[in-house]
């Protein structure tokens, strides 16, 4: 189907509806506005608690290292980035002010310079409203992504307390960029939720009141960091996550965004990892189980002495540490898999995979990129949907309960006639008359716009079973181990994959009572979700050949 064809011609069947309303004003403009919108790239968000790793997260996808990574807050607002090459290779971000100025070209060290809360920082961010990046990202053709503040704060000490008391700007600043994060975040299309730790309170407020239109159709939930945690507490987090938005995200995927983006960056470099296998091969492995970054930069205990006894003197060990420049966690994630391997091309092959960033790309393609003008269809008739609600459930009414008042009005300028003269009476009648629609026109307005609404559902009905259909072969996919080839067939066949098979050969009675078997067995979650698709098909199909 054609979503954005289709999509733009409903919005103009309601569009001339409103014109010959006394709504013209009301709704017109943000029908415009809407259609508009259509042919515009699916807005993507990415969202989470502040510092949950968001930066890192879209320098690994986009493959740029334009977004700052830092160990505090970065003060910058929103960030866009969407698809071309910038004029100036050296200034790749465009700062969009909110004090009159226009938009102007900046470096990254400008982009650095947001990071922290000092009252230079403070100064400059205040008066920014955006940023704007352009990347020759094919992926960004279809999608424009959202890089929000965050919601939160990681600060909890009693000097950001005072220091939020002493500078007043400080707290109206995140307040602003909160309320930021917020619009941009409810009004996306899709959302990307990036969390480092179990669900608190801040996590439901943003599902139930910031993205209440998500569904997990079109959100993903990403477990970030995961070189920072416990790998006997990675699975259990992330399937605790999964289960508690289990409505509201399609999965939840770990990933360290740190690790997949230095392996490629360092896999060009195979001297140098050579060299850092070479070195930390000469510890024994019981030992390297246990240091941390305390252990490494030590200069005197046992921990360093058994480094000094491998040939590691603490200048040696801090060298290695900075030619690859690179957080703690990510550092030790590399160096145990140059240590687990014979070869680099194997630890690199090792890393990539435990990055987890390959498998959360691949959904992304399937999720997001490749459905993305159907999801921003389907979001922007959601808001269209709403509009002619409103029409329904508070124009009309109001304007009904305005016939008994016209009646009154026509009556009380026919008694006056005699003192305000025939020809200002007969305007006065015929302002009445234009502007309060008498019963029939009420009722007809009525009647179109439950016109309009139903071919509305009907269109989202159509969308929404193109994107189970869609869901559902991308769950075929994970579970396929799960199912016979003939199981394959069928399910392929049902969901309108060119099989070679044609669905009427199956007796959709007699599979809607296997399948729904399946289902009553099934645990899994997503397993569940994929049967209770294959369930819905052969009931549509069912009545849809008038059988009982």
């Amino acid at each position: 189907m054609n979503e954005v064809k289709q999509t733009q011609e409903l919005i103009d069947k309601i569009i001339n509806f409103v014109e010959h309303t006394p709504w013209k004003s009301d709704y017109k403009a943000d029908l415009q506005r809407l259609r508009d919108l259509v042919e515009r790239p699916c807005d993507l968000a990415i969202a989470g608690e502040v510092k949950a790793g968001k930066s890192s997260f879209l320098n690994a996808l986009l493959g740029v290292d334009l977004a700052k990574v830092g160990v505090t807050e970065t003060t910058a607002t929103i960030n866009f980035f969407r698809y071309g090459n910038p004029a100036d290779p050296d200034k790749p971000v465009v700062v969009y002010w909110n004090d009159g100025r226009e938009p102007e070209e900046q470096t990254k060290d400008f982009l650095d310079s947001l990071q922290g809360h000092d009252e230079e920082v403070l100064t400059r961010a205040e008066k920014i409203d955006h940023l704007e990046y352009l990347i020759p990202n094919k992926d960004l053709k279809e999608i424009t992504i959202i890089d929000t503040p965050g919601f939160g704060s990681v600060e909890e000490t009693h000097e950001k307390r005072t220091a939020d008391f002493l500078t007043p700007r400080r707290d109206a600043l995140r307040k602003r960029q909160a309320e930021q994060s917020d619009n941009f975040t409810n009004s996306a299309d899709a959302v990307i939720f990036l969390t480092d730790k179990p669900a608190k309170a801040d996590t439901q407020k943003f599902f139930t009141e910031y993205i209440p239109h998500i569904s997990s159709s079109n959100a993903l939930g990403v477990l970030s960091k995961i070189d920072k945690q416990d790998p006997q507490e990675i699975q259990k987090l992330a399937s605790s996550l999964s289960e508690n938005f289990q409505d509201k995200l399609f999965d939840v995927m770990p990933v360290s965004a740190g690790v997949y983006h230095a392996i490629n960056k360092l896999r060009a470099n195979t001297d140098l990892l050579s060299s850092l296998q070479e070195k930390i091969k000469k510890i024994e492995k019981k030992r390297l189980d246990v240091i941390g970054e305390p252990h490494w930069t030590a200069g005197e205990g046992a921990y360093n002495n058994m480094f000094e006894r491998a040939g590691l003197p603490l200048s040696e060990r801090k060298a290695m540490l900075e030619s690859v420049s690179v957080p703690w966690g990510v550092f030790y994630a590399i160096l145990r898999a140059l240590y687990n391997n014979a070869s680099v091309e194997d630890a690199i092959e090792e890393l990539i995979h435990y990055s987890g960033m390959e498998k959360v790309k691949a959904v992304l393609e399937k999720q997001f990129f490749s459905r993305a003008r159907a999801i921003r269809c389907g979001s922007i008739l959601r808001q269209v949907k709403d509009i002619v609600s409103r029409i329904k459930l508070i124009a009309i009414p109001l304007q009904r309960s305005s016939d008994s008042n016209r009646k009154t009005y026509i009556e009380m300028i026919e008694y006056a006639k005699n003192y305000f003269g025939e020809q200002l009476a007969s305007s006065f009648k015929r302002f009445v008359e234009q502007n309060i629609p008498d019963k029939a026109v009420v009722d007809r307005y009525e009647q179109e716009t439950d016109s309009l609404l139903a071919e509305t559902n009907q269109l989202l009905a159509v969308m929404n079973k193109s994107e189970r259909q869609s869901e559902s072969l991308r769950l075929l996919d994970r579970f396929a181990n799960l199912f016979s080839d003939s199981q394959l067939l069928e399910i392929r066949t049902l969901f309108g994959q060119n099989t070679g098979k044609d669905i009427s050969e199956y007796d959709c009675g007699t599979r809607y009572l296997y399948w729904n078997s399946k289902l009553q067995r099934a645990s899994d979650n997503d397993y569940r979700t994929l049967l209770n698709y294959v369930c819905s098909a052969y009931l549509d199909l069912n009545n849809l050949n008038g059988n009982k």
